[in-house]
């Protein structure tokens, strides 16, 4: 079900796409008729000159700027956009003929620009509200939940965040804009004719040909190229934390990561952390942020969230159990195999003399109250208050841990899409305060051995283990 999602979200990205690829061939026409305006205008038989270009502003330029205004829309332009239009339309233009002609092509660009900046805006938006939705239907979340996410994602939309993808888009237009300017001078200092208007304005498909250096018109696929990364990168932003918000309301600790069907496997190896599940929801990598722009995986919640749904009586169990069951078929496993609970030999973790346990786990998460974005402050934070263990304590706890493995009961999750086990297991700990609480930890158990992932204090097993009192 989750990859129907996310593929849904894809064939809208193409859309998007194809909306975008419409607005560069507008600007690409506009640059076009009026670069054939001004060498049908002035060119000669050598073609057109620079000294036919440095010459002083003509009426007939002055009529052609207010023919490329006309053929806009400007009414209600962004500040970002009007501030541009103060500029070409001051003294840049009325320096020479060169000048005119750029501050005509800039138009378009900045055309380009503000349309491609509504096209992000409205799709986030729409995003936005599309995966609250979802969440309502698949989750079953109240509309006072929903409420709850929507304000959370709304920080991602407000002006101030927005300003941050918008800035880097009207940068990129400027960039642009100068480029334009430059290749047209190049042809225009050897007398430029058709054929080299023909040039300039060839696009080239074939990524072996691309030549943003020499063709005007692979020059603004460029700006098409980082319009489509944006839209992709801040939607996927949005989802995500619509996700993540929801997880972490309805007291999901668990989270599977399911890769988009192309998933990159060089630079962030997506397959590679869709291997790694489940993750904490603290702990499982953020989209986009620890992944890459344009990423489109999603994440799902862990069978062992589940168990923490049931033991609090949430009515939403059955969603999170029918979205599991559906991944399931998805991933060709068998339900009924991956859905029992799986006990090994003795209920005993496999391998659990050799286990891997990293010390780094223990020192730069689980105990780190400097680990913010990781979420093993948090961790932290509950073990010093719950057991009275720090940081400085990482290696005795580690030993504590390792320690109490052959006598704790393991659970296993169920095969992942690797070959491996995923399991977790309570171990009891008494602290350095002298209390004792449960440490949930999980593992993953293939032939390399087996390897702690996660540890946290489970306070709500705790919670449960003494009746309920807080």
């Amino acid at each position: 079900m989750e990859r129907k999602h996310i593929q849904q979200l894809v064939n809208q990205d193409n859309q998007t796409d194809q909306q975008s690829e419409q607005y560069l061939n507008e600007c690409l026409n506009y640059i076009q008729a009026h670069l054939m305006a001004f060498y049908t205008q002035y060119a000669d038989d050598t073609g057109l000159s620079l000294s036919q270009v440095h010459r002083k502003v003509s009426k007939w330029d002055r009529q052609q700027f207010r023919q490329a205004l006309s053929e806009m829309d400007i009414s209600d332009w962004p500040e970002e956009a009007t501030d541009r239009l103060g500029y070409y339309t001051g003294n840049f233009k009325d320096v020479d003929k060169r000048h005119m002609m750029a501050a005509i092509v800039a138009l378009g660009i900045v055309r380009l620009t503000v349309k491609n900046q509504r096209t992000i805006k409205k799709r986030v938006t729409d995003d936005s509200t599309n995966q609250i939705s979802y969440l309502k239907t698949h989750m079953g979340l109240s509309n006072r939940q929903a409420q709850r996410v929507k304000r959370a994602v709304s920080v991602i939309t407000e002006p101030k965040n927005v300003e941050t993808w918008s800035d880097r888009l009207w940068l990129d237009s400027d960039t642009l804009a100068g480029d334009v300017q430059t290749l047209v001078n190049k042809h225009v200092r050897h007398g430029m004719n058709l054929n080299d208007i023909g040039e300039l304005l060839a696009p080239h498909m074939n990524p072996k040909q691309f030549k943003p250096n020499k063709s005007v018109a692979d020059r603004v696929k460029q700006m098409d190229y980082i319009a489509q990364r944006i839209v992709r990168t801040e939607s996927a932003r949005v989802v995500d934390e619509a996700n993540m918000t929801t997880y972490k309301m309805l007291g999901i600790d668990s989270v599977d990561w399911i890769a988009e069907p192309s998933a990159c496997t060089t630079g962030v190896n997506c397959a590679a952390i869709a291997a790694g599940s489940p993750y904490s929801v603290d702990e499982v990598p953020r989209i986009p942020a620890d992944t890459h722009p344009q990423c489109r995986c999603s994440k799902i919640p862990h069978e062992g969230g589940i168990l923490a749904l049931q033991a609090a009586g949430s009515v939403v169990t059955i969603n999170v159990a029918k979205s599991i069951d559906e991944h399931e078929d998805n991933l060709g496993v068998a339900v009924n195999e991956s859905r029992a609970v799986d006990k090994t030999p003795n209920n005993v973790l496999p391998h659990a003399e050799n286990a891997a346990l990293p010390i780094e786990k223990f020192t730069r998460y689980a105990l780190d109250p400097t680990a913010i974005n990781s979420g093993g402050a948090d961790k932290a934070r509950v073990f010093k208050s719950a057991l009275g263990i720090t940081k400085k304590d990482s290696e005795w706890l580690r030993r504590e841990i390792m320690k109490k493995l052959p006598e704790s009961e393991a659970i296993s999750h169920g095969r992942r899409p690797d070959g491996g086990i995923s399991y977790e297991v309570n171990v009891m700990i008494t602290g350095k305060n002298g209390k004792t609480k449960p440490v949930l930890t999980g593992w993953i158990s293939d032939e390399s051995g087996t390897r702690l992932t996660t540890l946290r204090v489970n306070t709500k097993l705790d919670k449960k283990m003494r009746g309920g009192k807080s």
